[in-house]
């Protein structure tokens, strides 16, 4: 992540207070603002975030922390003010009216923190640094790692590359003509639905008359009022990746974490009243879990998704991949290398034989024996 200055310097003392203080915040605003159910609990942090007491951290450590947050909010800032300079653009050569605005995320807070990591040496290979008074300013390398990325995805449960709602509920603001103005909809849509509604804003299969196949299902209806969704009650969406695993129908949802941060179990929630996912109703009504269970699987075969085996860590597959890339890219450099440094090794060898050698002819070298 990176930001001007100007920009991080407005942020740090907004996080200097901590991720649980600016968690809390996020969870009680979010009751406030409708996001989320009146009373509803907020998730529990995972319990390998050893650093979540912000209290146990050095001065130091708070300070890089709360800067990496502020760099991470001065980042979004400077986005925004980026998109009103374009929105201007076309305000003044008149194509504002004409132009539909999508603005949306691929996933939740992003929890990976390289700098903290083996990773750490390759950085500073490639010039990164991470000093605290630039931070996010050209050559250095920030992430907010996960207990930030935690506290960032608010009432909900994890983040970024987990099947928790906080890896995969994002915000989707969309604007333009034929667009209601001020307007918030809570229906459940999921990405493949942008390029469908997209499509038939701007009024697409009549410029193009041919079949345009899209797999996701266009918003227009819930844009317009004509209708509340787009998908039925009874009707199963289901997600996948390395593992991590989910599927929505109506207010429920079965969701599986795996490790670092899960254990692989199904858990069934009640994602309405219970967006933490705090509650599993998977013993209270195991009835509807076995049907959503089978529903998955009918999707997993549908769609080709193949269980990983078990003991599979992607965490360790992802870092045994780095590394082969790394060498295959950097083999190079890593044999000069290798080279360079047996010629240097080999060169101090001659040179302290040589010397010893010299010694001994000379009778400056005395072998004491020890019975």
């Amino acid at each position: 992540m990176q930001a001007p200055r100007e920009y991080t310097d407005r942020y740090v003392e907004t996080y200097s207070v901590g991720w649980e203080r600016i968690r809390k915040n996020r969870w009680q605003r979010a009751q406030e603002l409708g996001l989320v159910a009146p009373g509803a609990a907020m998730s529990t942090p995972v319990a390998s975030l050893s650093r979540w007491n912000w209290d146990t951290l050095s001065p130091a450590e708070q300070a890089f922390a709360s800067r990496s947050m502020a760099v991470n909010a001065a980042m979004l800032e400077a986005m925004d003010f980026e998109l009103g300079r374009l929105i201007d653009h076309l305000r003044n050569n008149g194509e504002y009216e004409n132009t539909i605005f999508v603005v949306t995320s691929d996933n939740g807070p992003e929890a990976g923190d390289p700098v903290n990591t083996s990773l750490q040496s390759w950085l500073k290979w490639q010039g990164y640094h991470w000093d605290l008074e630039t931070l996010g300013e050209r050559d250095s390398y920030v992430a907010i790692g996960p207990e930030w990325a935690q506290a960032a995805s608010g009432p909900t449960n994890l983040f970024k590359f987990h099947a928790g709602d906080g890896g995969l509920r994002v915000p989707l603001i969309m604007a333009g003509p034929g667009i209601p103005e001020a307007t918030r909809v809570g229906a459940f849509t999921v990405m493949p639905d942008v390029a469908p509604t997209v499509r038939d804003l701007v009024q697409l299969s009549s410029i193009f008359p041919g079949a345009i196949d899209m797999s996701g299902r266009s918003l227009a209806p819930i844009l317009s009022g004509d209708a509340q969704g787009v998908y039925a009650e009874d009707e199963a969406i289901g997600f996948e990746t390395s593992g991590q695993a989910a599927l929505f129908r109506g207010d429920v949802k079965l969701v599986r974490s795996m490790p670092p941060y899960g254990d692989g179990v199904w858990r069934l929630h009640n994602i309405v009243d219970d967006p933490g996912e705090t509650t599993d109703l998977s013993e209270t009504i195991p009835a509807l879990k076995a049907e959503l269970l089978h529903e998955y699987r009918l999707y997993a075969n549908r769609h080709g998704v193949l269980e990983l085996p078990a003991g599979y860590d992607p965490q360790s597959a992802i870092g045994a991949n780095i590394a082969r890339r790394f060498i295959g890219f950097y083999w190079s450099q890593i044999l000069a290398a290798f080279a360079l440094f047996s010629v240097l090794g080999w060169g101090l060898y001659r040179a302290v034989y040589k010397l010893r050698a010299a010694k001994r002819a000379s009778g400056t070298v005395h072998v004491n024996a020890v019975n």
